[in-house]
């Protein structure tokens, strides 16, 4: 399947797309010069923010549109040069709305005594509270106004631009795998096959290959954590950890309570490791690109409306709103799901406030465990749609929530794909589960240590191609132990996340998630269909409240290590049944 962006615009070339970025400089131009004048004075300040709120409104929506064009145009198709051309006008163009958000802020933040009393004077106000909090909160970290519109408008030749390139060179790259040139997405996908031999040769197929692209790569990754360690001293924040976690609204107790459970966790982890590596007759521990090396069998594949049909109908079983929008989702195209040359791998879900919808990006093959991946996919896009009718500035909610929806939508279909497997096929399904959430959570974790150090060695000195590949081996070491007996040292060159210079950290939103989520999952089932309703609020809430009072809304405290232990002790009952299985 490959989705329809139809309802955003037919193309580049189109009328609508010409007619809607002339609109969008014209509202970008307005904005600008109404802001200027507006907030040059203290004249109705109640009725200047609603007015301000809704003209940033129409700016974002459209920006929306055209951004979400021109990426998902790139994301399917490296070798477009027009989309990248397209999305880097529209980038400079929000420069401008940059400068009109620091002329009301620098604004907001002269009157910040009275927020409170204009908060009490409009609902429109009062539903955006957040914002306004943020706008205050950060102001110690504006710099000058003229150093951020710099900024701003140098961003799409900085860090974005590296960016756009480390995304192309991955979505580009091929490796020779049996005398055939494949998509690098295809020759990772063969080291889940049951064949350990073609495991082997696709791992030495993928890292033989990286040596063509590993340079530029290193540069871009150089580029982007210097320009954010620069950045956010100069903001004056101590290390871009503490800018990170500023940004999710979370704070450093909560992820030191999350790192703990999951340390105390590891010798457990550990014992799956090394049986999965007997298992797979290796005497001295687990290779690591046997990792994803399937125990038991699964004889079962799925076309993709197969696939469909089994998460609509497990989805039901929770929630017929659930059911149907994923069944709209599938109806209306809103996903790609095959794999192809000049695609991007892995997968995402974009939403798109400006038509309500979502697009989901990934590479199914057909293999049973994939299924997972669209529910999951399907569980971002479900989080969209309970926040669709939120102002498009209530619409984002802080990256460690972000992974909640999709989560809880992949232990739906796994447990219930658990609740009929016997035999073969239950140590299958097990065990790939097992693996998928440690590679949200011991993985994730190896991913903080590496991103970690290199922020620190950066700092003194850019690192050469050498340097990632031993920080990257040392982090897999750290996490894994002595179990690991072949390391990917190249783990870092085509994931995406590293390379997103306002989002340092990405991926510890994906650990957090999932141990969050089975918080919730384990309420559902206490409680039943009781639960449905409040999940749904849970979600709709969620990029209106901080992490911490968020879960305080569900009696759930994140500074407390034992929840986090809980949430890990289900993962480690899945393990000991695993180990109790396969004796």
């Amino acid at each position: 399947m490959r989705w329809s962006l139809d309802e955003l615009y037919t193309s580049l070339d189109s009328a609508d797309y010409k007619e809607d970025f002339a609109r969008f400089c014209t509202l970008i131009e307005e904005t600008h010069r109404w802001t200027t004048e507006a907030f040059a004075n203290d004249d109705e300040p109640v009725e200047k923010l609603e007015e301000f709120i809704q003209r940033v409104q129409d700016v974002q929506s459209l920006a929306v549109r055209l951004v979400g064009f021109s990426r998902l145009t790139s994301s399917v198709d490296a070798r477009n040069g027009e989309a990248p051309k397209a999305l880097a006008q529209v980038i400079k163009k929000m420069s401008t709305l940059t400068e009109a958000r620091l002329f009301m802020n620098r604004w907001l933040i002269r009157h910040k005594d009275k927020v409170e009393e204009f908060i009490a004077n409009s609902s429109l106000i009062q539903d955006h509270r957040l914002l306004f909090e943020r706008t205050i909160e950060n102001s110690k970290h504006l710099l000058s106004d003229a150093e951020e519109v710099l900024l701003s408008k140098l961003w799409p030749t900085g860090a974005n631009a590296w960016t756009e390139m480390q995304q192309a060179l991955a979505a580009m790259h091929t490796a020779e795998l049996d005398g055939e040139r494949l998509p690098i997405t295809v020759v990772r996908d063969k080291m889940s096959s049951a064949d350990g031999e073609l495991r082997k040769r696709a791992f030495a197929a993928e890292q033989s290959s990286y040596h063509t692209i590993e340079r530029p790569v290193a540069e871009a990754l150089n580029a982007i954590k210097g320009e954010v360690i620069t950045l956010t001293k100069h903001r004056g924040y101590s290390s871009p950890l503490e800018s990170a976690l500023d940004h999710w609204l979370m704070d450093e107790e909560t992820l030191r309570a999350v790192w703990s459970a999951v340390e105390a966790s590891l010798p457990t982890f550990r014992k799956y490791y090394e049986r999965k590596g007997k298992l797979l007759g290796n005497t001295d521990g687990l290779p690591i690109y046997d990792l994803p090396a399937p125990i038991g069998s699964c004889e079962r594949r799925m076309e993709l409306e197969e696939a469909r049909s089994y998460i609509v109908d497990h989805f039901r079983e929770f929630s017929a709103k659930l059911a149907d929008f994923a069944d709209q989702a599938f109806e209306q195209r809103w996903l790609d799901t095959e794999p192809r040359e000049g695609k991007m791998g892995g997968g995402f879900c974009a939403p798109i406030h400006a038509i309500g919808q979502s697009r989901i990006l990934t590479n199914f093959t057909g293999s049973f465990s994939e299924v997972f991946v669209l529910a999951h996919e399907l569980g971002h896009a479900y989080h969209f749609e309970c926040l669709k009718n939120e102002s498009i500035l209530n619409s984002m909610c802080p990256m460690p929530v972000a992974e909640t929806a999709s989560v809880f939508c992949e232990t739906i279909v796994y447990n219930a794909a658990l609740a009929t497997a016997k035999g073969e096929e239950l140590i299958y399904l097990l065990e790939q589960h097992i693996h998928g959430q440690l590679s949200v959570i011991a993985d994730v974790y190896s991913r903080f240590l590496f991103e970690d150090e290199v922020f620190k060695r950066r700092e003194l000195n850019p690192l050469s191609v050498e340097d990632i590949k031993e920080i990257m081996v040392k982090s897999q070491k750290r996490v894994y132990g002595d179990v690991l007996t072949v390391t990917n040292p190249y783990a870092w060159v085509t994931k995406p996340h590293y390379y997103l210079g306002t989002e340092s950290y990405y991926n510890f939103s994906y650990c957090f998630g999932d141990l969050f989520t089975k918080g919730l999952y384990a309420e559902y089932k206490r409680r039943g269909k009781d639960f449905v309703a409040d999940y749904d609020k849970l979600l709709a809430s969620s990029a209106k409240l901080r992490v911490i009072p968020l879960a305080a809304s569900i009696d759930i405290d994140l500074h407390d290590e034992t929840f986090w232990r809980r949430s890990l002790s289900l993962l480690e009952e899945e393990i000991e049944r695993f180990l109790e299985l396969t004796q």
